[in-house]
Parts: C-alpha cells; structure tokens; sequence
C-alpha cells in the first residue's frame, strides 16, 4: 500500500473511531499540534485518549509526494453543548506501510474565533456554528 493510501486509511480509521488506526503508527513514531512532540506509539495513543471529544467530520483533501503526505481536514471539538469546527492541516511521513512522523496544524484564530462563537450560540441559537459546507455536502 502506497503512502497516499495508508494516509487516506488512517484517517478513514480515525473518522469512525476504529481503533485499528494505531495499526498504522510506527512504534516510535512522532506527534505534534502546536506542542512538544511526543514520541513513541504508546504516549500517542495515551493523548489520542485525550481528544475522545474531537471527531474528524469530514476529510477534504489528501496528496502525498514519495513518503511525505498531506491533508485537511475539518474536526469538531465537543464541549457540552459547545461544538467548534476547526481546519486541520496534517503532515504524515509514511515508511514501510507505517507512518513515522505526524504533525497537525490549525489556525489560532480560528479556533479562537469558533470558541467565541460556540459560546454565543449557547444564549443565542442563531449563532450556533455550523458545519462548513463541505462537511455538510459530504454527509460525514
């Protein structure tokens, strides 16, 4: 199985919570968001723990370049009642069928902006953020 490929299945895998997704990471792979990296499958797989409340809604793009992968994404971070949609950028490095290395990427004030509005659509519905189109023509 190609890059692309693997990368393609290993968000696939983590869109419907398949555990089977940590079948693909490398046992010392590499994860970074924003943070330091955190290496090695089983302190991955502890911070994967972490996100219970973030769900992949919909995947919107996937190209890879030799081992090198990249995609977008849109996910939903699950407060309560607080849902925000943010664009993540990822980065994978695919070696031997498992990936190596993967960093994610958002945009601050993106996620600062959905915040805010997230918390104004508590007191007033209309406000409640939306799913980005894509999400929504894309049924996920």
């Amino acid at each position: 199985m190609g890059a692309k490929r693997t990368a393609e299945l290993f968000l696939d895998l983590m869109r419907r919570r398949d555990p089977a997704f940590a079948d693909l990471l490398h046992p010392d792979v590499e994860y970074s968001m924003s943070s330091p990296t955190i290496r090695g499958k089983r302190n991955v797989l502890r911070v994967m723990r972490l996100f219970r409340n973030v769900d992949i809604v919909h995947i919107d793009s996937v190209a890879a370049a030799g081992d090198t992968v990249l995609s977008e994404r849109i996910d939903r971070i699950n407060l309560g009642p607080i849902h925000i949609y943010v664009w993540i950028n990822a980065r994978l490095t695919i070696r031997d069928g498992q990936i190596v290395s993967w960093r994610d990427y958002s945009d601050p004030w993106e996620l600062s902006t959905g915040l805010l509005r997230a918390l104004a659509g508590t007191i007033i519905p209309a406000l409640r953020p939306q799913p980005p189109a894509a999400a929504r023509n894309a049924g996920h």
